[in-house]
């Protein structure tokens, strides 16, 4: 496509770029690729947002909200207590803090889930729902797996 054809034209012009100038070229060339695509008919654009803001927040939630300020990972939801929210972070990629396998949910199958909890404001993690973990009994394995964790840790 033309765009990404000018996009590594402009990026040979200039030996380094910052991260900054980066994002805001690929975002653009971005842009303009789904506006061309969504004009000749070849995609419909219905949404850009993985997420869906919802009133209340459940244990057994999935939410898409980034880790500590760095990049963005689907999220279950393990309890709610006051205007906290408390989740496990779900990975794709098998690491030594990893402490269950996702077996039974179509979407994360062969997904893993990091061995510890976090916490973010119940407002956040309204504003980032995406849908229900398809195994109530897996999350509670993967819990009480954390947990045991945990404790092992303090130990």
């Amino acid at each position: 496509m033309k765009q990404l054809e000018d996009l590594l034209t402009l990026l040979s012009t200039k030996p380094t770029w910052s991260n900054k100038e980066l994002t805001e070229k690929i975002k653009s060339v971005k842009q303009s690729i789904t506006d061309t695509l969504s004009n000749n008919g070849q995609i419909e654009v219905t949404t850009t947002s993985k997420s869906f803001k919802v009133e209340t927040i459940k244990k057994y939630d999935i939410i898409y909200v980034s880790i500590l300020g760095s990049i963005p990972h689907y999220c279950l939801v393990y309890k709610v207590i006051d205007n906290l929210v408390w989740y496990a972070v779900i990975t794709s990629k098998e690491k030594e803090f990893i402490v269950h396998t996702i077996k039974n949910d179509r979407t994360f199958q062969n997904s893993f889930v990091s061995n510890l909890f976090f916490c973010i404001s119940k407002e956040t993690a309204c504003e980032s729902f995406v849908r229900v973990f398809e195994s109530k009994s897996e999350a509670d394995v993967i819990f009480k797996n954390i947990k045991q964790n945990m404790l092992n840790f303090l130990k």
